[in-house]
């Protein structure tokens, strides 16, 4: 059980040009509540919010959609995974949307499936655990007015009606534990999200993946 909150506030600036200081500032908050409804350990529900804004000075954008996970270098140049996304949308493919205003939240009920416990053999693999969670994911970006009619907004605003809207999904996923060469631990989850509200420029489609990591 538990709450957690962070606060990331960022200047940049460009010596001799204060007109050309931007700010931003994100949020995000994430709670967990432990369910004893049996099995081998407790069953769990988790949600995260956050929110993020930036000024009409701003030259970089806010982006929703996308997995949210983790990265690992299987061979040199060769990554598998997510990275960990600010305003994870599941079911929309990363930077769907983008804006000065960004905003998403997830929850999710997680449930424990079986305690493995064993090794592969001599490889040196340890499998833990395997479970499982259905999720709903919502999200949305945008601009602001001072945003879209500054010099700046061309890279950070979509043209206007183009993607415009929330975005909401539900889905499930499966994780499996595991522990790599032993001492390093590895969550795998593979699931499916599907769009329940869209803009209608936007595939209603669902999405298979595969990423490393926790959702959040």
């Amino acid at each position: 059980d538990g709450i957690g909150a962070s606060l990331t506030l960022q200047q940049r600036w460009k010596s001799g040009a204060r007109e050309q200081t931007s700010r931003r500032a994100i949020g995000v908050m994430r709670a967990y509540k432990a369910l004893d409804v049996g099995g081998f350990a407790r069953h769990a529900l988790a949600a995260r919010a956050s929110g993020g804004v930036t000024d009409q000075h701003a030259t970089s954008e806010l982006s929703v959609g996308g997995t949210s996970g983790s990265l690992a270098e299987l061979l040199p140049g060769v990554v598998i995974g997510d990275p960990s996304r600010q305003f994870p949308v599941r079911g929309f493919v990363p930077g769907i949307q983008r804006g000065s205003r960004a905003v998403s939240a997830s929850a999710e009920y997680r449930a424990p499936l079986s305690l493995l416990a064993r090794g592969a053999g001599m490889l040196p693999i340890f499998v833990d655990r395997i479970s499982m969670s259905a999720f709903a994911d919502g999200g949305r970006a945008w601009c602001s007015d001072a945003v879209r009619s500054a010099p700046t907004s061309g890279g950070i605003c979509l043209p206007s009606g183009v993607r415009d809207g929330w975005l909401a999904s539900v889905g499930t996923e499966l994780a499996l534990d595991l522990g790599v060469q032993w001492d390093f631990p590895y969550r795998a989850r593979a699931g499916v999200a599907k769009p329940v509200r869209r803009p209608s420029d936007v595939s209603g489609s669902p999405i298979f993946y595969f990423t490393l990591g926790s959702s959040f």
